[in-house]
């Protein structure tokens, strides 16, 4: 039986991390249960940069996967539920990020397989540092607005590590 459609759309955001995490360079690992907001863990195995506070940089990453169409605006509206808010927005030993993987409406479309020529995902992903945030009345989901310029690339998750190794993403 295959799985459910969300349980898919978790794995693709998974796969979607993993894939550019090990093009730059990093382990992705995943923890065991009471994960407190945090899916994925990528790690460095040693220094990223020559100004580095910690020799090996970790950063969690809260995954959520949506199919929507694409988005027309600057910014991306997410729906959050209100723990991964809290969570998020705290200090941890770890610092944690959101990451949304915008999917295609159409489910034959959230990847695209060419035998021997390319595998490829549809669309991207975009992050958010909530560090510092306020906390909130609503007890069920806060909204959070994701700038479309915070697309999660090769070339911004190394800059995130690049943060976190000098611990600039936890400065409140």
């Amino acid at each position: 039986m295959p799985l459910p459609e969300n349980d898919r759309k978790e794995e693709l955001s998974y796969a979607y991390l993993h894939t550019l995490a090990a093009r730059a360079g990093f382990s992705c690992d995943r923890p065991g249960k009471d994960r407190q907001s945090m899916d994925v863990i990528v790690h460095s195995e040693g220094p990223v940069n020559n100004d580095f506070v910690f020799h090996q940089a970790q950063l969690g990453f809260q995954l959520k996967a949506t199919a929507c169409e694409p988005p027309t605006t600057d910014t991306i509206t997410f729906s959050l539920p209100i723990n991964n808010y809290n969570d998020l927005r705290r200090l941890q030993v770890i610092p944690r990020l959101l990451v949304v993987f915008l999917m295609p409406l159409e489910v034959d479309q959230w990847r695209d397989h060419q035998i021997e020529q390319h595998l490829s995902s549809r669309r991207c992903a975009y992050f958010l540092n909530l560090f510092g945030e306020p906390a909130v009345e609503n007890l069920a989901y806060r909204t959070v607005y994701i700038p479309r310029t915070n697309v999660l690339s090769v070339e911004s998750l190394t800059h995130l590590m690049e943060l976190a190794s000098r611990g600039e993403l936890q400065d409140g």
